[in-house]
């Protein structure tokens, strides 16, 4: 059954509710909010296995994420870089604190004054803040489906996608522990979705939805302003918005630049308003000695961008290596405890020794032959289909790049390009007619497949850190 989510005649409003109205349509959406909330219990469940391990008291620990700090700005609203630099103010995700925390204190406090809870105020903080990724992943399970029926793919193709998106690596592991990621996979997904739902809807691709998207997106983290200049010019490109492909690149440079400028000042200020000037060099430390400095730029080779692309699907086990353990952050405040003072467990990452190469397993190599494959045949079909082919394509493409000559980690950043991946890897269910029973048995067998292989990784986890704090 393909069903289509808008008419072209229809300002948006109306003909989602047309949509809706539909009885195809209703059970399109009702099947993908089923497959979302399946997606928030598995998210659910996995997060309490970290918590219960202590991990969310940890920076550095799974795979180079920082679960501790930002904890500490989901619950807490904590405006500095981390909890280890307190005087230097976020430049890095300028409006991160302000989109959970102020709301998450509010209800701490209304539960704790009208007696609701037998926990203190910062204790039932901590415990609402671990649920935001895993109600944002859900979330974003859901959007990409509709990403997907916009582009008028069948719905059991929508719903192999989507279950696909809910059970590889990355999105099992940053829909699970508090970080900003899962947010950046979130804001990414609704661009795409802008820009598809554009196509047919002029009304939606306007300026005031782009700004709207860019302050979010790129008040999660500064580094978003490469995505939003891509998805605002591709959007630009097939909405035939200007005259010539030069003028609609020039336009959406200046707009994403104009973008960040604003958030970046105007966090500054509000920061000035609310804990007073900045000290002395914290811009050039937090900033330019981040982001600008030469020695930040190191060439990592296209081998390590290439396997963690498959490994963000399905890496071994034998792919992940220990290192020595870290320092345990100190409390966002002193009445919280941390009930060790070295952190038990080692370090978690796929990225390889100085001695070694990457590596990645079976199931990686052939979800990165099936991208490049499924974006050989979305390119080639509907204009929603070329859009996201060429979007996704460039993301992704951007993404590994900026990674390959800046940084020291590729799996931590693979939000900013899974969905890309997988709209990528959806063209194979869009091959000739004649050969898609078998494509769709294949690709199913694949998501089977990906799921156990990653259950068995989690567990290997899992098993592994509890041994290391046995021994401890």
């Amino acid at each position: 059954m393909t069903v289509q989510l808008s008419e072209p005649t229809l300002p948006l409003g109306a003909a989602f509710r047309l949509f809706v109205l539909r009885r195809e349509g209703a059970l399109a959406l009702a099947a993908l909010l089923a497959l979302s909330l399946v997606a928030l219990a598995l998210r659910i469940l996995l997060m309490r296995k970290f918590q219960a391990l202590g991990f969310f008291y940890l920076d550095d620990t799974l795979f180079n994420s920082d679960p501790k700090s930002m904890l500490d700005v989901f619950s807490h609203g904590a405006r500095s870089l981390s909890i280890i630099y307190p005087e230097v103010r976020n430049s890095i995700h300028p409006y991160l604190w302000f989109y959970f925390g102020p709301a998450i204190r509010l209800i701490a406090k209304l539960c704790v004054a009208l007696h609701l809870t037998h926990l203190g105020e910062l204790e039932l903080r901590a415990a609402l803040g671990v649920f935001v990724s895993p109600v944002v992943s859900a979330l974003q399970t859901f959007l990409l489906g509709v990403v997907l029926l916009v582009m008028r793919f069948p719905l059991r193709h929508v719903l192999l996608i989507s279950a696909f998106n809910v059970v590889t690596f990355s999105n099992l592991i940053f829909g699970s522990i508090p970080e900003h990621f899962a947010l950046t996979s979130l804001a990414i997904t609704i661009m795409m979705l802008i820009a598809v739902v554009s196509l047919r809807n002029p009304s939606v691709g306007r300026l005031r939805t782009w700004i709207a998207v860019g302050l979010l997106s790129v008040g999660i983290t500064i580094s978003n302003v490469m995505a939003l200049g891509v998805m605002h010019a591709l959007s630009g490109i097939f909405a035939r918005k200007q005259p010539s492909l030069v003028r609609c690149l020039a336009v959406s440079g200046a707009f994403s630049a104009g973008v960040a400028l604003f958030v970046l000042a105007s966090a500054h200020f509000i920061g000035v308003a609310m804990d007073g000037p900045l000290a002395p060099g914290s811009v050039r430390d937090n900033f330019v000695e981040r982001y600008v400095r030469a020695d930040a730029f190191t060439w990592q080779g296209p081998g390590r961008a290439l396997a963690a692309v498959g490994n963000a699907v399905a890496p071994s086990w034998k792919n992940v290596r220990t290192v020595a353990a870290t320092a345990v952050p100190a409390p966002y405040d002193p009445a919280l405890t941390v009930p060790f003072e070295t952190s038990p467990y080692p370090t978690f990452t796929f990225e390889p020794g100085a001695d070694s190469e990457p590596r990645i397993g079976w199931l990686g190599l052939v979800a990165l032959i099936g991208i490049a494959g499924g974006a050989l045949v979305l390119a080639r079909r509907s204009r929603p289909c070329r859009l996201m082919a060429a979007s996704s394509a460039a993301l992704l493409a951007l993404t590994l790049v900026s990674h390959i000559l800046w940084g020291d980690e590729f799996f931590i950043y693979s939000q900013h390009w899974m969905a890309a991946s997988i709209l990528l890897l959806s063209g194979l269910l869009l091959l000739p007619q004649r050969v898609r029973p078998v494509t769709e048995a294949v690709f199913a067998v694949f998501l089977v497949a990906v799921a156990w292989n990653n259950v068995s990784v989690l567990t290997h986890l899992l098993a592994a850190a509890r041994a290391a704090a046995s021994a401890a």
